[in-house]
């Protein structure tokens, strides 16, 4: 059976086509469905700068899909740079309202980056601080997270 033009721009279809356009509309709706499956959220503070704004990002494991919350461009480097990549390095605050690096050991698994930066986020240093001494340690998990940096 062919196709027929009825006048104006409503068509006729046979149904192979709308069998075929029906495939492709699935394969869509499949391939959208998937990707929001593999899409991440989570939510922390800001240490790109001096601003500690509270991120709202939106991420699968190869891309940050979305930043929201962040006042600057430093917002959306700090997030790219703590949840795609394999150690984690923040400053965090002291005491006497210094600020002193801190840096995981070892690479972190990406299901745990949230978990640790929200433990970290919690975090008020005593002076002095001496590079190498354990900062932070998860037993279950293994992370442990030191000083990158002398703070007297």
């Amino acid at each position: 059976m062919e196709r027929m033009e009825i006048i104006g721009t409503v068509s006729i279809f046979t149904c192979q086509e709308k069998q075929s356009i029906i495939g492709q509309i699935t394969k869509m709706i499949l391939r959208k469905e998937k990707m929001m499956a593999t899409q991440k959220y989570t939510q922390f503070p800001c240490q790109g700068c001096g601003n500690r704004c509270f991120l709202e990002i939106q991420y699968d494991t190869n891309a940050i899909q979305s930043v929201k919350g962040n006042r600057c461009d430093g917002g959306k480097r700090y997030a790219a740079q703590q949840l795609l990549r394999d150690k984690i390095s923040v400053c965090l605050p002291t005491i006497d309202g210094r600020q002193a690096r801190v840096v995981s050991t070892e690479p972190i698994p990406l299901q745990y980056h949230t978990a640790c930066l929200e433990q970290l986020a919690q975090l008020v240093l005593e002076t002095p601080v001496c590079k190498g001494e354990t900062i932070w340690e998860d037993w279950k998990t293994g992370i442990c997270v030191v000083a990158d940096e002398n703070l007297f």
